[in-house]
């Protein structure tokens, strides 16, 4: 966590990493962090799921040969390869911010 010299403000309870008594003018923007850490990852699960989905429904199409397959491959591939991209890019963006 960052620190800003001499910008501290008054607080009654003790928070786990932080001067007890104190608490950083930047725990509201920690706030945010402690969000996004939280959204990210669900994201990135997310993402990976239906991706696998994809893949899956994907995979049983082949194997049946049937005119779904024939259809809806192209598309499927596709959006298969989309949701790898947003799987990689969050991944990218979750250890962007786990590296600051």
């Amino acid at each position: 966590m960052r620190t800003f010299s001499g910008v501290f403000s008054r607080s009654s309870k003790h928070i786990p990493g932080i001067y007890k008594g104190f608490i950083l003018a930047e725990a509201r923007i920690g706030d945010y962090i402690c969000f996004m850490d939280a959204f990210l990852p669900f994201l990135l699960g997310f993402a990976m799921f239906a991706t696998l989905i994809i893949l899956v429904v994907g995979l049983v199409g082949f194997a049946r040969n049937g005119p779904f397959y024939k259809k809806h491959a192209n598309n499927l591939m596709r959006a298969r390869v989309i949701g790898q991209g947003l799987a990689l890019l969050v991944l990218g963006i979750i250890v962007l911010l786990a590296a600051k």
